[in-house]
């Protein structure tokens, strides 16, 4: 099943959030301030599978991670559109610490890259701050 049908489960219980949540962080570590699956950086998006509901999914654990983040804030998910994507303030692709995670586009996402190679964030107008 796909992401988008996933979001559009309005009507999930605390159980169910618990239960994406420990799919999510099982087995995750805190290594400096990040959080990576196995407490160790990996070069390609950490995945994961799980069933709710019946129905069989597979995602980027990041992506679940900023899924839960936004259920806990009240995010309306029907506005999690096809352009938006997750993208990293730490620039660690890799880590899924809920508050280096925001929702953006693909071009905010790669504007970004600029503040990694300088070293410092260069600002993004009323877009969070890189950690860099």
């Amino acid at each position: 099943m796909s992401f988008p049908e996933l979001k559009s489960m309005s009507d999930m219980t605390a159980e169910e959030l618990n239960y994406l949540s420990t799919v999510c962080f099982r087995d995750a570590q805190d290594v400096e301030g990040h959080l990576y699956y196995k407490g160790q950086e990996r070069k390609a998006y950490a995945q994961t599978s799980f069933t709710l509901r019946g129905t069989k999914y597979h995602m980027r654990k990041a992506q679940l991670s900023l899924f839960l983040k936004l259920k806990e804030e009240g995010f309306q998910m029907e506005n999690w559109g096809e352009k938006l994507t997750t993208s990293h303030l730490c620039h660690k692709k890799d880590c899924l610490q809920k508050e280096h995670l925001t929702l953006e586009t693909l071009e905010y996402n790669r504007e970004r890259d600029d503040c990694l190679w300088r070293g410092h964030c260069l600002g993004h107008k009323d877009r969070p701050q890189c950690l860099v």
